[in-house]
């Protein structure tokens, strides 16, 4: 213990900047009673985290899923003249691009995706470019 980190210094300084006795003593009683055990004081008891609710199950797969399918919504880059409708449905299953263009062949059985319209809350059996040209 050096002379300037002593309980007699931490007393006069403290006494000095305003500090009343009462409270130094109380400061004391704590242990606290030099610079060094002051400055380095931490509470002894580590404040209780607040305790963390179990989800249902059922709800962070739903969440799981609306986050897969916002961040293939926001990877897919529509076509040009069909900037305004979506990607896919609610459920995540891909419109054919070409068909809601007018130019796909392949039929209902298409891979590409479903053969209905993909403006947002439409979804019927037109294609976008027919049915929302001007809007």
């Amino acid at each position: 213990m050096s002379l300037v980190d002593s309980n007699a210094v931490f007393e006069s300084r403290a006494l000095a900047i305003g500090i009343s006795q009462d409270t130094v003593n109380a400061l004391g009683l704590r242990g606290w009673v030099t610079h060094a055990t002051f400055a380095f004081s931490a509470p002894h008891k580590k404040e209780a985290e607040p305790k963390r609710t179990r989800e249902d199950p059922a709800s962070n797969k739903k969440n799981a899923a609306e986050a897969a399918k916002l961040k293939r919504l926001r990877r897919t880059p529509m076509p040009k003249q069909l900037r305004g409708g979506t990607p896919c449905d609610d459920n995540g299953k891909p419109y054919c691009f070409a068909f809601n263009l007018g130019s796909c062949q392949n039929g209902d059985d298409c891979k590409k995706g479903m053969h209905l319209c993909c403006k947002k809350g439409c979804g019927k059996k037109h294609s976008y470019v027919s049915a929302h040209k001007g809007s």
